[in-house]
């Protein structure tokens, strides 16, 4: 599958700069929608987490993320069995393989 390049722009947004209720709706219209990707349950399982989205949310990756050092690195929490892309309903109807 390919996009164009006009139309597909990620961003790594840190989480003081989501827009909460556009990234939990793309969660929850997703296929694959799990508690785990939803902003409130990360932000009770981790102390800091941002989020890589694609164009005006059509999809999400959350991060969590710690820091050793100088460096942050990407985690998976405690209480986390996964961490999960989440792209909404009609970005999928959009850009389906064929």
């Amino acid at each position: 599958m390919s996009l164009p390049n006009d139309t597909c722009q990620i961003n790594f947004v840190s989480r003081q700069e989501i827009d909460t209720s556009k990234y939990d709706g793309c969660i929850d219209n997703a296929k694959n929608s799990l508690i785990y990707g939803f902003s409130w349950y990360l932000d009770s399982v981790c102390e800091n987490w941002a989020c890589l989205i694609l164009n005006d949310y059509e999809a999400v990756f959350p991060l969590p993320l710690r820091r050793k050092s100088i460096f942050d690195y990407v985690f998976l929490p405690p209480w986390v069995q996964q961490s999960i892309y989440c792209a909404s309903s009609s970005f999928n109807q959009k850009n389906r393989l064929h």
